[in-house]
């Protein structure tokens, strides 16, 4: 195999590590108690509870 597609499979393995990461980050934001922005929405999240009844079972829902 060519040196270069050895770099080149190397540099892809290297920037989805880092998308995944990126990815990973962003998508927890929401469960460590930062405000985030909805996405049809423009104002950021209060970070509240409601109930919320499933099938007769209530639940209690963090917002």
């Amino acid at each position: 195999m060519n040196v270069l597609n050895h770099l080149a499979l190397i540099q892809q393995q290297h920037t989805k590590a880092q998308r995944l990461a990126e990815a990973q980050r962003l998508s927890l934001k929401a469960y460590r108690g930062v405000p985030y922005v909805e996405a049809h929405s423009s104002e950021a999240c209060s970070g509240g509870t409601y109930q919320e009844v499933y099938r007769g079972i209530q639940h209690t829902v963090v917002h």
